[in-house]
């Protein structure tokens, strides 16, 4: 009886706060008292100007239904962060990336970090989360969890705020109408890069059919093999937009398994068995579409945001060219599955490398930024780290 009139509470609460909730769809996370107590904390912060703010960027992305770009909300964090004195206490860390490294932009004082391909964006921050002065920015229950964990061993503590507030201070109408009409200029903005991003595959295309001509004993001109190359890469894409989606399809499953793993009931072990036979079939199918990709010539996800001492100009400039029409080929509805977003990450972090966004600042272990604020000593222990890594695989 107690335990029903528990869960007859919970469900009146949860009734009487549903309204207050900004996203459509989605379930409060915290009820008004909690995310007051959320608010306060992330004025405060701001009103300070101290300690370090770490941004989950997939997970404040996820609140627009992933509406919201990178770089829109790398160019709204940034003016924010300078109009609030907030230069250097600014850190955005993304998921994926060919390369887990750390970029810090010299006139925002942001640092942009990316998770790489053997871990994730919250292990980042659990792992470089200092025990004093920071706020995180997620609705992630875990990864909050993992990040006041982290910081009470350190003999500190760490606060936590939602995505919402943050989105609310950038000027980000998260509302559902706020969010179709994102949408609908984010398509518009697409389109419109559609025809350049083609133009850019094309020109790459015809380059490596120009490089075959120049050292294969080809038979016609250097016209006939550019066209036969451009008409090729429709075939191409098409190919390794099927192995994204198996291959976000096989991530799905297995984070779906170590559920059903955990799972203690009667029919756990009828729910192992299908999950067995469906992850099974699925990397089946992975496999076929990889060597029927190799048959036709195409290259894998993972050679397209690949990164090499190896890797010429020439090459990477076709991959670039490659990213670009792959993400201008998603129509409304924009598709952004696990694997449209390494390519997304990966295009960030290419142009951070070129200095798109700005001149970035040198933080390497050994040097001490000019900046001398939180950001600075964030882009360096991720980068340090990075150091390690390269290190021990030289060795």
């Amino acid at each position: 009886m107690a335990r029903q009139l528990l869960l007859l509470a919970r469900a009146v609460a949860a009734i009487a706060i549903a309204p207050h909730y900004p996203l459509v769809g989605h379930p409060p996370l915290a009820g008004p008292r909690v995310r007051t107590k959320a608010r306060e904390r992330f004025t405060e912060f701001v009103a300070q100007r101290s300690g370090l703010l770490l941004i989950d960027v997939e997970n404040v992305r996820g609140k627009t239904g992933f509406v919201l770009g990178h770089e829109e909300l790398l160019r709204r964090v940034g003016g924010w962060a300078m109009r609030c004195g907030l230069h250097g206490r600014v850190a955005l860390v993304v998921d994926h990336g060919s390369v887990a490294e750390a970029f810090l932009l010299k006139e925002s004082g942001l640092s942009v970090a990316f998770a790489g391909p053997a871990q994730t964006a919250d292990d980042v921050l659990v792992r470089t989360v200092p025990a004093r002065g920071a706020l995180v920015v997620t609705a992630d229950g875990q990864l909050g969890r993992r990040c006041r964990r982290r910081a009470s061993d350190g003999g500190g503590s760490v606060s936590l705020a939602p995505p919402s507030l943050l989105l609310d201070a950038l000027g980000v109408d998260a509302s559902a109408a706020g969010l179709a009409q994102a949408a609908a200029e984010a398509a518009a903005a697409e389109a419109a890069a559609a025809e350049a991003a083609a133009a850019e595959a094309a020109a790459a295309a015809e380059g490596v059919a120009a490089h075959h001509e120049a050292n294969c004993d080809a038979v016609g001109s250097t016209e006939a093999a550019a066209a036969a190359a451009a008409a090729a890469a429709v075939p191409w894409m098409q190919a390794i937009e099927h192995e994204m989606r198996l291959r976000a399809a096989v991530v799905r499953c297995e984070r779906h398994g170590a559920k059903v793993l955990g799972a203690r009931k009667g029919k756990a072990r009828v729910a192992r068995r299908a999950h067995g036979s469906r992850i099974a079939e699925l990397r089946r199918q992975l496999l076929d579409a990889l060597a029927a990709s190799a048959d036709a010539g195409a290259p894998s996800v993972e050679s397209v945001v690949s990164v090499g001492p190896g890797l010429g100009a020439e090459a990477t400039a076709e991959q670039d060219a490659l990213i670009d029409a792959l993400l201008a080929r998603r129509g409304p509805p924009r598709e952004e599955h696990t694997y449209t977003r390494v390519l997304l990450a990966e295009r960030l972090r290419r142009r951070l490398a070129r200095g798109v966004f700005g001149e970035c600042e040198a933080t390497s272990p050994a040097d001490e930024s000019p900046l001398g604020a939180p950001a600075a000593s964030f882009t360096r222990q991720v980068n340090a780290r990075l150091q390690r890594t390269r290190a021990a695989g030289a060795s």
